[in-house]
């Protein structure tokens, strides 16, 4: 999704779409594709198998029909279509996940007809996940211009291949850096807000500022490796002049309880 392309964070949800608009979707979706990025298959005849992830499956009992484009569970009794198999996986509502499959298959979906108000809503999973691959590699481009940052991470013993591998990112000590990044690339603050980025101020609660400042920051990722919240761990030399200024601030500090974070628990993966 284009990020230049949101209003105040996705302002409005998805419009009721034709059936014409829905069956383009299924026609361009192949569900064996699209399970088998998330689920591993095997062939059983005309069909495939695979542990069902919507309950605790020790012997392959969802199958996949190509020529029905469905799927079953003849254990739990999950099934359907690709719909209802993003809903189920991701843990979405319907206008999301016909969203999400209109993004894969490249279709665009239909405006809201002219003059008929839709009630705002908060940013979809589709938003925020956007936003927070987004941050990550904001981060990771800043540790690679940091070289503090890089001192103290090789310091550790840290190689290149490790920091490549987990994916280590810089949040900048600067003030307002994250918050001007995002402007330049279109993510209105309240996306920032909802996503863990940024916190609103308590003494004044109309300004905002970054979450995560002077601290080299451990993405936090789901099963599928979509990061969904950071862990940050102040440096050595910002904390000691924090110190001098008589301010105590945590030596690490992981992102708040979101949408994802909280759908995802038990789940994630550093």
């Amino acid at each position: 999704m284009d990020p230049g392309s949101w209003p105040e964070y996705q302002e409005f949800p998805v419009p009721r779409q034709s059936d014409v608009t829905k069956t383009a979707i299924k026609n361009a979706v192949d569900i064996v594709a699209l399970v088998g990025e998330v689920l591993s298959l095997r062939r059983a005849g005309s069909k495939y198998k695979a542990l069902c992830p919507f309950h605790d499956d020790h012997n392959p009992s969802l199958e996949l029909n190509p020529e029905r484009q469905s799927f079953k569970c003849w254990s739990c009794g999950a099934g359907g279509d690709v719909f209802d198999f993003v809903q189920n996986y991701e843990h979405v509502d319907f206008p999301e996940a016909l969203r999400m499959l209109a993004d894969r298959a490249g279709i665009v979906l239909e405006s809201p007809a002219a003059g008929i108000p839709l009630a705002p809503q908060g940013p979809s999973k589709t938003d925020l996940l956007a936003v927070l691959a987004w941050a990550e590699q904001a981060f990771r481009r800043a540790l690679g211009r940091s070289e503090s940052a890089l001192a103290y991470v090789r310091g550790r013993g840290l190689t290149a291949a490790s920091i490549e591998q987990f994916h280590l990112g810089y949040a900048p000590q600067e003030r307002g850096w994250l918050l001007a990044e995002a402007r330049r690339q279109g993510f209105p603050t309240k996306l920032l807000e909802q996503a863990g980025l940024v916190a609103r101020s308590e003494e004044f609660p109309e300004q905002s500022h970054e979450r995560f400042r002077g601290r080299l920051i451990f993405p936090i990722h789901d099963e599928r490796g979509r990061p969904i919240g950071f862990g940050g761990r102040i440096l050595p030399e910002v904390e000691r002049a924090m110190a001098t200024q008589g301010k105590n601030v945590a030596k690490y500090l992981n992102s708040p309880e979101t949408a994802l974070v909280s759908e995802t628990q038990g789940s994630v993966r550093r």
